[in-house]
């Protein structure tokens, strides 16, 4: 008696996992099934599950409601909260929505950008996009190799940064996962892929014309109601009634100009397009946005592409845009789910609803985006060797000089208002508490591609927690001595100001604290 009690608890262990081997090979078929009708591969399913099961940031997002009689400015700063969720029911919204179930392979593309490289098009229903080029495969193979970089060392540091009290309630710019390309290192003409869905592109400009491309999570434009008040607050308004129906402006994504005013620039510049449309920080502020916050996030991001990811963010791009939330109605997320049970089967823990079927964009997330890794180049972290505090040195303005070749996202270490000052310090402080966290994730881990070429002593560890903040202590001595050289009598109305209204304390720690003095 005993023994066949013994076999059958012996034989229950075995079916379960049978039963979830099953139900898992059901789920995944029905993945793959999922992402083969859309272009992408077994790998890109994994890729999408990993981050669907990654580190939860939901508790961060509130939906936003507007009162009624709001003005547009004031319905801006609410709106553009990047931890804000959006309701909208815009035709493009609709469209996604019902497209969700069409098979993508009957679907054409539209073009929703160009650049010098080609132009990216959109796979309706999905949140994915495809970025082809009419010149050499090479500019996309840099692109892809680089952005896989990224995309992994932002989805570590998701999980890093979780928890660290200096960085609580902040979030790493969203970066684009990539998925599989087609024609970069071979003839595109003779891929199956692209005799296939080659009519699927727009004839306009050539883009059906034979050339090499990769799959990229589409950055989502920012929902009608986020356009419309933009499009009542900054254009001239005998444009706005054209503005609000040109198809263009349903592309729309805001850069954010931390280190430039429009006051500057004289406000004879009209704004022609939502698309890319360049918001200043002093127009920012005036909207009562939390610009400190869009600085920390976007400060943590460049730590990130630095240390973890080790690029030099050369020309890369930050762009306050939307992604479609997830739905967990029963109806519709869990699809594959009912698929287990129809075959009497448990799902298993960890497998995603459904990669595509289960996104909601009428409900979207507003936040901050870090993209577009086609310049920067890798940085060879032997350089950081205590030996040689000069070589150091050199290559820290090197790579503070690629850094700041770019648009203007990145605060001023030397502005005229102490408003701005605060950005700076609060974008500062927290690039060092980043950096500081991804290095001694890295000396724990023991596997830093941070050599210094034999094993760190004290000296060697001092050195590289120290090279942060000597690129911030000379971020700051390149402002300055650039606002002295443009305008000396504005650069000495600064400093006075600046010790009146006493804007230096609480950031004694970015001009004089120093681990290792020889490294100013």
């Amino acid at each position: 008696m005993s023994g066949s009690r013994s076999r059958r608890n012996l034989q229950r262990p075995l079916e379960t996992s049978l039963q979830e081997q099953m139900a898992r090979a059901l789920t995944l078929g029905a993945l793959s099934k999922e992402v083969e009708s859309i272009g992408l591969s077994i790998e890109d399913a994994i890729k999408k599950a990993k981050e669907y099961n990654g580190t939860d940031l939901s508790r961060l997002f509130q939906a936003t409601h507007l009162p009624p009689n709001l003005g547009p400015k004031e319905s801006l700063a609410r709106l553009l909260s990047t931890r804000s969720i959006l309701s909208t029911s815009s035709s493009f919204a609709e469209r996604m929505q019902t497209l969700r179930a069409t098979d993508a392979r009957t679907t054409l593309l539209r073009n929703i950008g160009t650049g010098t490289f080609g132009a990216v098009y959109e796979i309706p229903g999905t949140d994915i996009a495809i970025k082809k080029t009419l010149k050499a495969p090479s500019m996309l193979a840099h692109e892809l190799e680089l952005a896989n970089e990224v995309y992994q060392a932002w989805n570590q540091a998701s999980f890093v940064f979780n928890g660290v009290e200096e960085l609580s309630g902040l979030m790493l710019p969203r970066v684009p996962w990539y998925g599989r390309d087609h024609g970069i290192e071979y003839d595109i003409t003779k891929d199956p892929w692209w005799t296939q869905n080659k009519d699927r592109f727009p004839s306009e400009d050539g883009a059906d014309k034979p050339g090499a491309l990769f799959f990229v999570e589409r950055i989502m434009p920012l929902p009608q109601i986020v356009r419309e008040n933009l499009i009542r607050t900054f254009f001239p308004a005998d444009k706005q009634a054209a503005a609000l129906v040109a198809p263009t402006n349903k592309d729309c994504m805001i850069r954010p100009y931390l280190g430039h005013q429009w006051s500057e620039l004289g406000k004879s510049i009209e704004v022609e397009t939502l698309r890319n449309f360049p918001l200043y920080i002093d127009q920012a502020h005036e909207l009562g946005m939390n610009v400190k916050q869009i600085a920390m996030d976007m400060a943590m991001g460049l730590a990130t592409a630095h240390w973890a990811a080790g690029i030099d963010m050369l020309d890369a791009e930050f762009v306050i845009a939307s992604r479609p939330t997830r739905t967990t109605t029963k109806a519709v997320a869990d699809m594959p789910k009912e698929r287990a049970r129809v075959h009497g089967l448990k799902l298993p823990n960890g497998v995603p609803p459904g990669l595509f079927s289960n996104l909601d964009f009428r409900n979207r997330a507003i936040q901050l985006w870090m993209l577009d890794f086609d310049k920067p180049k890798k940085i060879e972290f032997g350089w950081i060797n205590s030996d040689d505090t000069a070589e150091v040195i050199n290559k820290v303005q090197t790579l503070l000089d690629r850094t700041l070749s770019n648009d203007p996202y990145y605060p001023k270490a030397m502005p005229d208002n102490k408003a701005d000052y605060d950005v700076w310090v609060a974008f500062a402080s927290t690039y060092i508490a980043a950096s500081d966290v991804i290095f001694q994730k890295k000396l724990h881990d023991q596997s830093s591609t941070i050599s210094v070429g034999r094993n760190p002593t004290e000296k060697d560890v001092e050195v590289l927690f120290e090279v942060p903040r000597c690129l911030i202590r000379r971020w700051i001595k390149r402002d300055y001595n650039k606002t002295m050289a443009e305008d000396p009598q504005k650069g000495n109305k600064i400093k006075e100001r600046a010790e009146a209204e006493k804007w230096f304390q609480g950031s004694i720690n970015l001009t004089e604290l120093s681990r290792v003095k020889h490294l100013k």
